[in-house]
């Protein structure tokens, strides 16, 4: 019985040995890998503390780049308000001095921290306009497409151009 102990112990050792080696040779690469995978920019644009978001990047910067990124897309643009906001993915959003113009980059908030999302290596922002719209014309994400909601107020403003502006780098530097 002795005998027996003593010859499936050091067999019960090698295994749980070769084991360990086998998952340090063979798992670790993957989990590697799949973290080095690029989601964002590495420019920090806000803060989140629970459901309250603060923008932390400076807004005169943010508006002169953010303004030189999308050009010629939306001339007069005169972005003036900016805010970060939640619907079904973050945003942050822009807003022109009249209220006619809203321009939005989707957001991935990471340990706390607001980035520009980055799809192989592209930043995109999306400018909705209209002359008639107070509540609605906004721009939003769905299935990884750019659009703009449809005009609420008032009744039987229809108009609403979208314009989508996409460019290598980020936004922001």
């Amino acid at each position: 019985m002795k005998n027996l102990i003593f010859l499936t112990l050091p067999f019960i050792f090698i295994c749980c040995i070769s084991n360990t080696t086998i998952k340090e040779k063979y798992h670790s690469p993957i989990v590697t890998q799949v973290m080095q995978v690029d989601s964002h920019f590495n420019v920090v644009i806000g803060t989140a503390s629970g459901s309250v978001y603060t923008i932390t990047y400076n807004k005169t910067l943010m508006k002169t780049q953010w303004e030189s990124f999308i050009g010629a897309g939306a001339p007069n643009l005169n972005v003036d308000s900016f805010s970060i906001k939640y619907d079904s993915l973050y945003y942050l959003v822009g807003k022109s001095i009249n209220g006619d113009s809203k321009c939005a980059i989707q957001l991935e908030l990471d340990g706390g921290n607001f980035y520009i999302v980055n799809v192989s290596g592209m930043s995109s922002t999306c400018t909705c306009k209209s002359d008639c719209c107070t509540y609605g014309c906004s721009p939003k994400k769905l299935k990884g497409e750019w659009y703009c909601n449809v005009c609420t107020f008032p009744v039987g403003c229809t108009n609403c151009s979208k314009t989508e502006t996409s460019g290598a780098g980020g936004i922001f530097y």
